[in-house]
């Protein structure tokens, strides 16, 4: 592997990239994978998978007898033990369940107040007609309706502009009063 790397930096002297190495890596592994060098590899740890009675031989013969309790209250104590640590472990466990489900369901209602209170400060968007400067209107008493409040909030200076728009009432026939 150090000699297909040492090729590519001697060629490149920048930074060696993932496919130039996985390359150099693919060629070196077909040198050094044979089977002379695995039987070798094998052979310097000390294990020998080819040969069985080697690795019978290096196994231990006696492993040693199992320890048993002594007595019957004896294994009786370790039982109690055993299932008390069982139980407060088993009630720890629901407590803890219980806790992860309210802590679950409170995430949920703040991420919902939170979606609500982003759905009330976003702003419109896209275009509209107040934007670009134009405006339709529908009927000819709206249109002089807007062009006086226009003329009106033009003969003040200073301060913010407020336009009143006053629509004109219509009787009952369509006809407006004046």
């Amino acid at each position: 592997m150090a000699r297909e790397t040492d090729l590519l930096a001697r060629f490149n002297p920048g930074r060696m990239q993932k496919a130039d190495w996985a390359l150099a890596l693919v060629k070196s592994r077909a040198k050094a994978m044979t089977p002379k060098n695995i039987i070798a590899g094998w052979k310097s740890t000390g294990l020998h998978p080819l040969n069985p009675s080697c690795v019978l031989s290096s196994l231990p013969l006696d492993a040693g007898p199992t320890r048993t309790p002594l007595s019957s209250i004896q294994n009786d104590n370790r039982d109690e033990f055993t299932r008390g640590m069982t139980s407060a472990a088993r009630d720890r466990f629901t407590a803890l369940q219980a806790e992860n489900l309210l802590m679950k369901d409170e995430l949920k209602q703040i991420r919902d107040a939170e979606e609500a209170a982003a759905a009330r400060k976003r702003p419109r968007q896209g275009v509209t007609v107040a934007s670009l400067g134009t405006h339709h209107f529908s009927t000819e008493p709206v249109l002089t309706a807007a062009k006086v409040a226009k003329a009106a909030s033009k003969g003040k200076g200073k301060g913010k502009t407020v336009i009143r728009l006053v629509v004109p009432d219509s009787g009952p026939s369509g006809d407006s009063v004046s």
